[in-house]
């Protein structure tokens, strides 16, 4: 590697990915200790905020990773457009004539998993693709995560055996997906 800019990047990406990693394995494993049906709730809510959690920080640390390789060799290199994206902002004009840069609100998870899945095939010419039936799973989690946080009935915050089957399915899809993406990032 010829910058060493880009190692702290792909370090600090390791070590994000690692601690997500970590935070979801321990809540996969077996929770037989657990008495009640209220704590295995518990447990299960606690895993599903977990693992969209570390999906959608790993995303953005990707974002980052790509960035810095692409300023490192633009051969592959992105547009303006692909890079504000990276960047979360808006472009928007001033009264004054100048240009002014607004953090994007809001990012959805599908569109934000398949636009960093894109960048990283185009900058790292790497092989990586997602299976239509895998996003169909993460939207679903996500949906999870996003009625047990703001729940508008008691009901909202249960889980259902189905639903677990959707997070650990999700679950080993992000191991594996991470593992490729450390092992594209081990060739650079």
């Amino acid at each position: 590697m010829e910058d060493q800019n880009f190692i702290p990047t792909i370090l600090e990406l390791y070590d994000v990915l690692l601690t997500f990693y970590t935070d979801t394995k321990i809540l996969t494993k077996n929770n037989k200790e657990l008495i009640s049906s209220e704590e295995i709730q518990s447990f299960n809510r606690l895993h599903i905020k977990s693992l969209v959690s570390s999906i959608e920080g790993s995303i953005y640390v990707i974002k980052q990773v790509v960035l810095q390789k692409n300023n490192l060799n633009s051969e592959n290199g992105l547009n303006e457009y692909e890079l504000m994206f990276i960047a979360e902002k808006n472009p928007r004009l001033k009264e004054n004539g100048d240009i002014d840069y607004e953090r994007i609100s809001s990012i959805g998870l599908i569109p934000n998993l398949n636009f960093t899945i894109k960048i990283i095939k185009k900058v790292f010419n790497a092989d990586l693709k997602i299976e239509k039936e895998t996003l169909k799973k993460i939207d679903a989690v996500r949906l999870i995560r996003n009625r047990i946080t703001h729940p508008k009935t008691f009901q909202s915050l249960k889980i259902s055996h189905t639903e677990m089957e959707d997070v650990s399915s999700v679950f080993f899809w992000y191991r594996d997906f991470m593992n490729q993406i450390l092992n594209i990032l081990d060739t650079v």
